[in-house]
């Protein structure tokens, strides 16, 4: 199962469409999920953490992988989500 979430820049954006354009929108967005629901993952850029057996080594490999940890914290930052259901319910879409 996939979720998809907006940004309340993105909903607000949304909000200057007809509503006939913003189900269309929202549909298309919607069904690319369904049928690519990992498009994205063709940019992920992985971390590497080690290739030891022994967890405790590889919890201490993540902790010292600054690279990662710079990563996790600037997506951890990316600001407030508005989930689709959300969207569709602030829109009238439901």
């Amino acid at each position: 199962m996939y979720g998809i979430e907006f940004t309340p820049d993105a909903l607000e954006d949304l909000k200057t469409f007809r509503k006939f354009e913003q189900q269309k929108i929202i549909s298309g967005v919607d069904a690319q999920l369904q049928d690519e629901p990992a498009l994205a993952l063709e940019e992920w850029q992985g971390f590497e953490i080690g290739d030891s057996d022994d967890f405790e080594q590889e919890v201490q490999a993540t902790i010292a992988n600054q690279e990662l940890l710079t990563f996790l914290a600037a997506r951890r930052s990316g600001g407030p989500r508005v989930s689709l259901a959300e969207v569709k319910r602030q829109l009238g879409l439901n």
